[in-house]
């Protein structure tokens, strides 16, 4: 049974249908609808007992959302019945399911105040629950502590008022401009309060203040310095504005003129300036001059006055009426003065053949020169004749300078005419003469076909590059032409062809050599190249488009507009318009002409006259060589627009009883929102009957729309009209405050501190510290209670808080005890260098602590030293003392010093001879010192220290090179002597090394033997034998080497048992390296020998040595095209391999086994080119001998021979088979790998051709064409019968939408419905017809043609009183590139809030939402009334790089570092990745083309592409040929651009200069380029591009004082270039007049100067769009402001 609810009853006569529906949720076998009939307004309905199944969830009950909890039914005890109000009629509620083992993802925020999650196992299964904790502000809204997003409501601010506004001087002269910083004292207050609210006052709009005539009212804003807490308030302040008194006329110097001069003929100014009493210049001042005091036959001076003008435009305002007059002083004078002896002056300018001579020529260049008259210097100017001639060219005129000598005519005119004549004469210069370096190719592709020769319009002057000093920017020369001197020759031209033409034509020599010397050779012709163009065709406009106004997703109906409603056609979004359904036709014929309708040149951007209006409309052919253009007119409708709601302001929530209705302070306007979503602050007049100032209740006050005659104009009210409403709620004594809060947590030193004081009572309550003080540190928020900061020392504070509010107070005593926090540990953290480990006891340790640090080397290794990485600290005997901060120490280790065993001492012997010592010399290394493979890295004898006195050596040294060098100067006389001295060594391996070299002075007994000298060669051994009777006792045989190094004796044995009282001596000796030596065989003895006799020492061996000889043989092969290179193709010979000794031919030769590969042209081929290039190559061995190795060899190499034979190709069989269905063939039935097949099939009769199926082969087949692999290849046609005709017969069902159709369904006959059923619905529905769609869609008419079983559905109107069926609507949202914001549903005229739904992005500051894309219109709330979509707009972060780096490769270290955030966070350049920005890397020339085209706003380019390289539709297309159109890219030749080319330094400061002069910049800055090293370096057409960008300071040197002008520009020197580019030039990002988004300069915006409002209207929204930074301004507010106080604007 249902229930009916107490409450608002309909008439009893009256019933109604109330249903429950029931929506499954994913499941199946949800419960049938059931339905009530009842006369009241709402209705209990009992839950249906039916559970619905789903596989893998358990049912949980029912519930009003698909995502809710559920509170109906199921197993949970919930509520068995649900109510069905009257608002609604009807009401569905869904399953809610619970999956089994769900594992749940993290929780995401849906932007409206709740998150949801997600199943991982099943994503269609979720849970959804409200956002909570967190704490919001004023500023903040509070963050989620589940999903950790914003949502909720900011704080309300507390109201602020201004009782003390600040101050203006009472008066001001009408022009002036008032500032924020003109605004004096002023003060401010929480309402209702006595509290003062700090802050400052400035004026309401950014332009300050300007003083018009009589009263001003001058807006002033309040702003509180706590933003987050207070809200802003506004006064106005009144200043009467004076007009300014003119004092003096500034006067004029007028030249002297002859006697006789008519009045008219001194053309006196009709304008002039004068001077007021502010000390301000006003003009131009029309000016009456009077004639009646002149006298043209007078001599001398004469003085005329003129009658000033000031009551006319725009003057009349700004100056009082004035009797002052203007002077002109004019003297006459005739030819009877002293004529001036001259010296000449000199000219300046450098002038080169071919200069234009009104370039060439100028007064400022003459300096110098002097008259004299009589011995008196004469004062005066000299200047350039006027009269004289030059080529037959008056010199400012035109012409072209000469080669030669050029004589000029100088004037002299003194100062004191009435004394002195004019005088003239001759100064000369020398011209420098140009070279011709090539013609200039010219291009005529503008004229028809069949054009005459002569209508051709070949220009009449020749045009060439020159070799100049001052290049173009092309870098091909000076761009000149001389005209007259050109012949063109007709004898190849064929004006019916369409083909390219190239025409020549022939050059007045001799004239040309006037002006350009011509290099021997030179090809002197002139050359057009002509393409003839088809004649275009005439068009109409056969069917006039219409016109589509819209906003955002609102549209109004065809020819129909909005007035004062500014639209931009083309565009999308909101304030956009279109031509639309126009169709145009080659004239006389059905012939359609693609194109493009727009309004004619000159149509504004909006309408000012409601009602029909008459607007030209042209149609503009896409291709406009073909067809010609054509106009139309077309009637649009202007309305006006209709009021939709009102917003209602904030409720009065602080007054107390019996507070006036004037005490309110009601707002004086509100927001209305029209019904395209316009938002209009409006005047209003509030109801003061409705107010009861002694009721505590909230009261709502009516208020009425006050429209003046401007929103009479736009504006219109619906039935009913929208009115305003704002709630009031007066405070009683029962709404005192009293505080809850009894107790305070402690806190701790140096931890921030935050409790929020708890208070009941109504309104907003203040809070203060009464009495006591707060703990160091922390404060008291007034506004918030919020007791917070951070406390600075261990303390416990009692105080009283008091809270208030405009009813009362109450008072609270509270304590707060702070404690100190315990003492922070660090840690200490040692690392090694591989060479051991390092430890630290304790690792971790509060300040203050002793540390100590253990090292433990490994074998072989020692600790050197403890270095400090991080900390600061010092090491005392492996300890320090713990810091503030964590510590980083690393463990040094070296090499232990090498064992005895390893070092030798390589001893020095001093040879006797037969009566004493003969000169000797040698040298000693560091791997002397050490046994053979001993010696370490980079050993080095650094130091040696001498025995206390020198016995033996005349001199010892070592050099910077580590090399020991001795002297032993001949002396007589033989005397046994020993000497020991200690060499440093030092390596890369250990510490510094100490060594003992022993010097001795031997004595000497020898015994001939033969000599064995001859020619060695590297590797040569010999056996030398000798035998020796009685050889002593004390001596030993030895051979010592006169030169080391050469040989080396690898083995001696001595036999002294085979021969009694006889010793047999053998030694072996091996040439080492060439060159030449001795080997002396010497008994040295130690001591006196006790035998005798004394012979000499003999020469016994040695000889010259010279090198081996190595020879590297490369063979000959042979392969075919496309194999491998041969690997084994080198051979070495020739190596040393003998006793004891074998070489390794890696370790003497470098690319033992590498070849290189030679034509027959003797020119190196690449390995990859030879080995698929048949033919034959000469094979070069590559190897070379090491270093050192050519002391031992000499290198050898045989050239060989590599034959590269063709390849013969296989041929491969095509098959192509059929299925029996059509015929098929193939474009070849045999073909080599890489030919492309072409398949034919033709299907039989009643077939069609299907597919290709591939049997053999692997081969892709598109578009009927494969590619031939290396293999046989089988494809099958396979054939399908044609589908049977098309049905004629359709059923249509119809769906009753709510109602019941008098028939379900019907059967076409032809594709149509014979007739149409009816339909019926209870209550109070009336039957509209049949649709396409439930909501929207196309009315089915009896015409209407079905081509498929179709549902079509009943429309119905509501006639009764009850409410509508329910619809719902979704409202989008694009963030426009920030975070994404989820779309949210509503019912009909929904209110959605728009402050809940705030994006990010990181960079950028979030404006508001708007309802277009042009973001015109900006709205806090919108109503849903049909589906839609709010746009987000953005303001760039003003100081770019304060975000966070994304970017691991760039780090604020680098110098380049702000130069990237900037270009990144203004979206000028990406990342090259997410993390990467690849600083190093290069740019192309399309990329840099693109960056320039975004800064001007993405501009549409006039023309088309001309680059064959650039294809269309690529990113960079529209960027590339915007640029080049526009003189800042140049391209290669005539059709390439090379987009992915790189951009060398040079090549970038020649943009930026191009770009600098396409923004109208000054380009006259030059630095000095000689103080950089490879000035040189600079391409001659890039040197005035360098020397601007160095002397702008855009381009910076490189290290080592280098320019690198031929360096490849890196993506980050291309970062820092913009960067400074745009502040140099003060740059902005914002709307240019052009509606453009891009970056602009402010500076040079200029506002039109004409009467027209409509223009001053448009100029004025863009200047507070781009540059004032305010988005709210509408037309109609800006129409408001003269033009005059706009050029004001601008002038500040």
């Amino acid at each position: 049974m249902s229930r009916t609810l107490l409450g608002a009853a309909r008439p009893a006569d009256t019933q109604y249908t109330y249903t429950l529906h029931y929506d499954a949720n994913g499941g199946s076998g949800a419960p049938p609808s059931q339905s009530v009939t009842s006369s009241e307004f709402h209705v209990w309905v009992p839950i249906s007992e039916i559970i619905p199944t789903r596989d893998g969830y358990t049912f949980m009950g029912w519930a009003n959302t698909r995502t809710g909890k559920p509170i109906y039914g199921g197993n949970g005890g919930y509520t068995e019945c649900l109510v069905v109000h009257g608002y609604d009629m009807s009401t569905t509620i869904y399953a809610i399911w619970e999956v089994h083992n769900h594992s749940w993802g993290e929780w995401t925020s849906n932007g409206n105040g709740t998150h949801t999650r997600t199943c991982v196992t099943d994503s269609s299964h979720t849970e959804t629950g409200s956002c909570s904790g967190g704490k919001a502000t004023g500023t903040e809204k509070a963050i989620c502590e589940t999903c950790h997003a914003a949502y909720g409501e900011l704080l309300p601010l507390t109201k602020t008022v201004i009782t003390t506004p600040p101050t203006l001087p009472s008066e001001g002269y009408v022009g002036e401009w008032y500032l924020d910083e003109d605004l004096k004292g002023g003060e401010a207050k929480v309402q209702g309060t006595d509290i003062v609210v700090p802050g400052s006052f400035r004026f309401k709009y950014k332009w300050g203040g300007v003083v018009d005539p009589g009263e001003n009212r001058m807006e002033i804003l309040f702003t509180p310095d706590d933003a987050e807490t207070y809200a802003t308030a506004e006064c106005i302040v009144i200043v009467t504005g004076l007009k300014h008194t003119i004092t003096s006329v500034i006067e004029e110097d007028f030249p002297d003129v002859p006697l006789g001069t008519a009045f008219e003929d001194l053309w006196l100014p009709p304008f002039v300036e004068v001077k007021t009493n502010t000390g301000r210049t006003f003009g131009p001042i029309p000016v009456t001059w009077d004639s009646s005091s002149y006298d043209p036959n007078a001599r001398g001076e004469q003085i005329i006055t003129g009658q000033l003008h000031v009551e006319e435009i725009p003057y009349e305002k700004k100056l009082e009426p004035t009797s002052i007059k203007a002077i002109a002083r004019i003297t006459l004078i005739d030819d009877g003065g002293i004529v001036p002896t001259l010296e000449p002056p000199t000219y300046s300018r450098q002038i080169y053949s071919g200069d234009f001579c009104q370039l060439a020529f100028s007064d400022e260049y003459l300096s110098g020169g002097k008259a004299t008259a009589d011995g008196e210097t004469v004062d005066g100017v000299f200047t350039l004749n006027e009269e004289q001639e030059k080529y037959g060219y008056w010199h400012r005129d035109g012409g072209l300078v000469q080669v030669g000598l050029l004589a000029l005519k100088v004037t002299f005119t003194p100062y004191d005419r009435l004394r002195f004549s004019t005088a003239e004469c001759t100064v000369y210069v020398d011209v420098i003469p140009r070279k011709f370096r090539q013609a200039n190719t010219s291009y005529i592709d503008n004229k028809k076909i069949g054009t005459a020769f002569e209508d051709l319009g070949l220009p009449n002057a020749f045009y060439f590059f020159a070799e100049a000093d001052e290049p173009n920017h092309e870098g091909s020369g000076l761009n000149g032409n001389v005209p007259g001197i050109i012949k063109w020759d007709d004898s190849n031209y064929d004006p019916n062809s369409y083909e390219e033409q190239t025409i020549y034509g022939t050059v007045n020599r001799a004239e040309f050599e006037k002006y350009y010397i011509v290099p021997e050779g030179a090809d002197l012709r002139g050359v057009v190249k002509v393409t003839l163009q088809a004649d275009p065709v005439e068009t109409e406009i056969a069917q006039p488009p219409v016109f589509r106004w819209k906003n955002g997703d609102f549209t109004l109906p065809d020819n129909t507009v909005f007035v004062n409603r500014i639209f931009e056609m083309g565009a999308t979004g909101g304030g956009s318009a279109v031509l639309a359904d126009g169709v145009a036709r080659v004239k006389g014929t059905d012939t359609v002409v693609p194109g493009t309708f727009s309004f004619k040149e000159g149509t504004p951007g909006w309408f000012d006259e409601l009602g029909e209006n008459v607007v030209t409309v042209v149609f503009t052919p896409a291709d406009q060589h073909g067809y010609r253009t054509a106009e139309t007119t077309i009637k649009v409708n202007v309305i006006k627009n209709t009021f939709k709601r009102c917003e209602e302001p904030d409720p009065i929530t602080e007054k107390k009883l019996g507070t006036t209705f004037a005490g309110l302070n009601l707002p004086k306007i509100v927001v209305v929102e029209a019904i395209d979503g316009l938002r209009v602050g409006m005047e209003v007049s509030w109801d003061e009957s409705s107010y009861d100032a002694q009721s505590t209740a909230w009261q709502t006050i009516p208020g009425t729309l006050v429209f003046d005659a401007n929103d009479e104009h736009r504006y219109q009210q619906p039935e009913p009209a929208v009115t305003a409403a704002i709630r009031v709620k007066l405070l009683g004594s029962e709404d005192a405050p009293a505080i809850t809060t009894t107790t305070l947590p402690g806190g701790t030193v140096g931890t921030p501190y935050h409790h929020q004081l708890q208070a009941t009572g109504g309104g907003f309550i203040l809070w203060e510290l009464f009495s006591g003080a707060l703990p160091d540190g922390l404060t008291l928020k007034q506004t918030t209670g919020e007791i917070s900061g951070t406390p600075t020392a261990e303390q416990t504070a009692q105080f009283t808080v008091r809270a208030l509010n405009s009813v009362g107070n109450d008072k609270k005593e509270l304590s707060i005890t702070i404690t100190n926090a315990p003492a922070a540990e660090h840690t200490v953290t040692v690392t090694n260098d591989g060479n051991g480990t390092g430890t630290a006891t304790p690792s971790t340790a509060a300040a203050g602590t002793t540390i100590t640090l253990t090292a433990t080397p490994n074998a072989g290794y020692h600790l050197k030293e403890w270095k400090v990485i991080s900390g600061g600290v010092t090491i005392t005997n492996d300890t320090f003392r713990m810091p503030e901060d964590d510590v980083t120490i690393e463990a040094v280790f070296e090499k232990d010093a090498p064992s005895a065993e390893d070092l030798v001492d390589p001893m020095i012997r001093i040879i006797p001879g037969e009566y004493g010592y003969p000169a000797q010399s040698g040298t000693r290394t560091a791997a002397d010192f050490f046994q053979p493979g001993k010696a370490p890295a980079n050993a080095k004898i650094t130091a040696i220290a001498p025995p206390n006195a020198l016995a033996i050596l005349d001199s010892i040294s070592v050099d910077n090179d580590g090399t020991l060098s001795y002297k032993k100067e001949a002396v007589q006389g033989i005397e046994l002597k020993t000497e020991t001295y200690t060499v440093t060594i030092t390596s890369d391996d250990y510490a510094p090394i100490s060594a003992p070299l022993t010097v001795r002075q031997c004595l000497y007994a020898g015994f001939g033997v033969g000599y064995h000298l001859g020619f060695w060669v590297y590797g040569d051994t010999r056996t030398y034998k000798w035998q020796v009777t009685n050889p002593g006792e004390n001596g030993i045989w030895s051979a010592i080497m006169r030169e080391q190094g050469i040989f080396e004796v690898y083995e001696e044995t001595v036999d002294t048992t085979s021969e009694p009282g006889v010793s047999h001596y053998t030694m072996k000796v091996r040439a080492i390296k060439a060159g030449h030596t001795f080997i002396d065989i010497l008994y040295v003895s130690d001591t006196t020998a006790s035998w005798s006799p004394w012979t000499y020492s003999s020469v016994v061996a040695g000889g010259p040595v010279t090198t081996r000889t190595l020879t590297v043989t490369a063979g000959s092969a042979t392969i075919t095209k496309g194999d491998a290179l041969p690997t084994e193709l080198v051979t070495c010979t020739g190596l040393l391999d003998s006793e004891g000794r074998t070489d390794d031919r890696d370790t003497v030769l470098d690319n033992a086994l590498s070849y290189k590969l030679f034509n027959a042209n003797n020119e190196e081929i690449a390995a990859d080119t030879a080995r698929n290039t048949p033919g034959t190559y000469t094979v070069v061995p590559a190897a070379a001998l090491k270093s050192g190795w050519d002391e031992r060899y000499s290198l050898n190499r045989v050239n060989g021979t590599l034959t590269v034979e063709d390849k013969v190709e296989e041929l491969f069989t095509v098959t192509v088979t059929s299925g029996g269905n059509g015929t098929v063939s193939a474009s070849h039935v045999k073909a080599v790998a890489g030919t492309e097949i072409t398949l034919t099939a033709t299907p039989n009769t009643g077939y069609h051709f299907k597919e290709w199926q591939v049997m053999s082969g692997g081969v892709t087949i598109k578009d009927d064409k494969f590619i031939m692999p290396s293999a046989n290849v089988e494809v099958k046609a396979i054939f399908e019968k044609d589908a049977p005709p098309a049905p004629t017969e359709f059923i249509v069902t119809f769906d009753g939408n709510g109602g019941m159709p008098s028939v379900g369904s019907m059967t076409t006959t032809d594709q149509k419905l014979p007739s149409l059923p009816s339909a019926s619905r209870s209550g109070s529905y009336s039957f509209d017809g049949w649709y396409t769609e439930k909501s929207g869609g196309t009315k089915i008419t009896t015409d209407t043609v079905f081509s498929a079983n179709t549902t079509v559905y009943a429309h119905w109107t509501h006639t009764g009183d009850n409410n509508p069926p329910v619809n719902y609507y979704t409202l989008r949202f694009e963030t426009g590139g920030g975070s994404d914001i989820p779309s949210v549903q509503g019912t009909y005229n929904t209110y959605i809030d728009l402050t809940k739904y705030v994006p990010t992005w990181r960079g950028h500051t979030f404006i508001g939402w708007y309802t277009e894309r042009s973001l015109m219109n900006k709205v806090s709330g919108v109503y849903l009334t049909k589906d839609m979509t709010v746009y987000a707009s953005w303001r760039v972060d003003e100081n770019p790089g304060t975000g966070a780096n994304p970017f691991t490769d760039v780090s604020e270290k680098d110098w380049f570092y702000g130069d990237v955030m900037f270009v990144y966070e203004n979206g000028l350049m990406l990342g090259t990745s997410k993390t990467l920005f690849s600083p190093h890397g290069t740019a192309t020339r399309g990329m840099m083309a693109t960056i320039l085209w975004r800064m001007e706003g993405s501009p549409a380019p006039k023309g088309k592409n001309s680059f064959t390289d650039v294809e269309a539709g690529k990113w960079y297309a529209d960027a590339i040929t915007w640029t080049a159109e526009n003189g800042i890219f140049a391209g290669y030749g005539k059709d390439k651009f090379g987009p992915d080319d790189p951009i060398t330094r040079e090549q970038l400061a020649a943009i930026f200069y191009r770009y600098a002069d396409y923004k109208g910049y000054d380009l006259t800055v030059k630095g000095n380029l000689d103080k950089f090293k490879d000035a040189d370096k600079i391409t001659d057409y890039a040197k005035t591009a360098m020397q601007w960008a160095v002397g702008s300071g855009l381009m910076k040197g490189k290290s080592g004082n280098l320019l690198d002008p031929q360096g490849t520009a890196t993506r980050a020197e291309i970062a820092a270039m913009l960067h400074r580019f745009i502040e140099k030039y003060e740059l902005v990002q914002g709307k240019a007049p052009g509606g453009l988004m891009g970056w602009i300069d402010p500076k040079r915006l200029q506002i039109p100067k004409t009467g027209d409002s409509s223009v001053l209207g448009l100029w004025g929204f863009s200047l507070c769009t781009s540059l004032a930074g305010c988005l709210a301004l509408t037309t109609w507010q800006i129409r408001r402001r003269r033009e005059e106080e706009a050029l004001q604007i601008i002038e500040k």
